[in-house]
């Protein structure tokens, strides 16, 4: 998928192309600056081809850079279109991202769509920062929030001791990578140095980019443990950061196992579990695999992409869940395959699964009663749709008020307690169940007399 620039896109202009070349100055004024084209800088340390006579050689030679435009030509952003840009990351099939950038604002927003990524098993590699603080006391973001997924990544000097400028934390920075004095690109067909986390973190990114290449079905948590068990002990490094240590992109490609190529996954079914929730299932031929790579493309976008991963798997049979778009009337298509060290399977069979563009079923079975001693009412129903969003409650009190809405309660709510019932009453409920496409039918009605104690 190619990237995007989310600072100046218009129609049929979204190119993202590198044009960091000024700086904000003490003073907050955008001035021109002698360290420019941030991006390109850290996209070559991930992937730079290498064995060229070319440039410099990045970590991973063989690898696809979505590149996504989320600064300005002076290093600016903003909260929303950091959250446009990791949206897209996670929607358009980007493995994981690399991000070196930060500051000391918490956003929820910027959170929530980490949060995003997490929940489709996307690494989140993230710098530190270049502060010299300790971020466990100085909490400085993206990197720490407490999201699983985010990896935090500080640097170090040629000798591997802490970089000066480098900020550190025994609990929210994850591992140490080179940082200082990093030659890579620059926009124009050459290269310069430059030091910061920023560089470091890339070093991180390139080598979970070698590891997801060998095994494109490892989800984040294996990932990270990989790299962070795979660290060297530097003592230097000891209680500045989880892993004690700095990057060994040997040890981590070398702790994944396999021998042979697992078999490739059968009898895949997708099934709706609600309005925007499928439940994807499969049979596991293997007792090798280290994860599963599942892919997708619907009508909008023909051809698979890397969708989400699920990890190893002891039985027989594996069960996903995956998070759809419903608001345009589209097929969905899956198919699975298992990896390891040794390599990937064969796909699995395809599987379609078409959106239900239908009003949900009715609930049934409603039925409650006033408590002794209470002056409450309640009561319960069946759920039979796997299509609804809410669940809407009704009430009204016979021959004197008219329906209304007491209650709008999750799809798969199946009980109520009416607080606010008025002894000696008779009142009158049902449910129904709604989705974008409209409501289903009405519930049988309840009727409860209040008893006056």
């Amino acid at each position: 998928m190619k990237g995007w620039n989310f600072v100046a896109a218009s129609p049929g202009n979204s190119d993202p192309m590198d044009d960091h070349t000024h700086q904000e100055d003490q003073y907050g004024e955008c001035i021109p600056s002698g360290i420019t084209y941030h991006g390109t800088h850290t996209s070559g340390i991930i992937g730079a081809v290498g064995n060229n006579e070319i440039g410099i050689s990045g970590v991973c030679w063989n690898v696809k850079i979505m590149p996504i435009k989320a600064f300005n030509y002076c290093g600016q952003s903003s909260n929303s279109i950091l959250i446009n840009a990791i949206d897209y990351a996670t929607n358009n099939g980007a493995f994981l991202t690399s991000n070196s950038y930060g500051n000391f604002s918490y956003s929820l927003f910027v959170k929530s769509a980490i949060t995003r990524a997490q929940n489709k098993n996307r690494l989140y590699v993230v710098s530190a920062g270049n502060e010299n603080v300790n971020i466990d006391s100085n909490t400085r973001y993206p990197v720490c929030y407490p999201n699983g997924n985010i990896i935090g990544v500080m640097a170090t000097n040629q000798d591997d001791t802490k970089s000066d400028f480098s900020n550190y934390g025994q609990n929210s920075v994850d591992i140490a990578a080179p940082g200082y004095e990093i030659m890579s690109l620059k926009l124009g067909d050459t290269v310069q140095n430059m030091s910061g986390t920023s560089q470091a973190a890339p070093f991180v990114a390139g080598v979970a980019a070698l590891a997801l290449g060998v095994c494109p079905g490892l989800t984040y948590g294996r990932i990270k443990d990989l790299i962070i068990d795979g660290a060297d002990y530097v003592a230097n490094l000891n209680n500045k950061c989880v892993a004690d240590g700095r990057l060994n992109a040997y040890n981590v490609l070398n702790t994944l196992g396999g021998d042979t190529p697992p078999s490739a996954p059968s009898n895949l079914i997708v099934y709706p579990i609600n309005w925007y929730t499928i439940g994807i299932t499969w049979n596991d031929n293997s007792n090798n695999e280290l994860g599963f790579e599942i892919q997708r493309k619907d009508t909008y976008r023909p051809v698979y992409i890397h969708d989400n991963c699920a990890d190893m798997n002891s039985t027989s049979t594996v069960s996903y869940q995956d998070t759809i778009d419903t608001s345009l009337l589209r097929t969905y298509t899956y198919r699975i395959r298992a990896v390891n060290r040794a390599g990937v399977s064969s796909f699995s069979n395809a599987y379609e699964y078409l959106i239900p563009q239908t009003a949900p079923d009715a609930p049934t079975d409603l039925h409650g009663q006033s408590p002794v001693l209470e002056q409450a009412v309640n009561f319960y129903w069946t759920n039979h749709a796997n299509n609804a969003i809410y669940n809407y409650l009704e009430r009204r009190i016979p021959g004197e008020t008219d329906w209304e809405v007491i209650a709008t309660l999750g799809y798969n709510t199946d009980f109520y307690m009416d607080n606010y019932a008025q002894a000696g009453r008779t009142y009158e409920y049902r449910v129904r169940a709604g989705n974008p496409i409209g409501y289903s039918s009405y519930s049988n009605i309840l009727s409860v007399e209040v008893i006056q104690w």
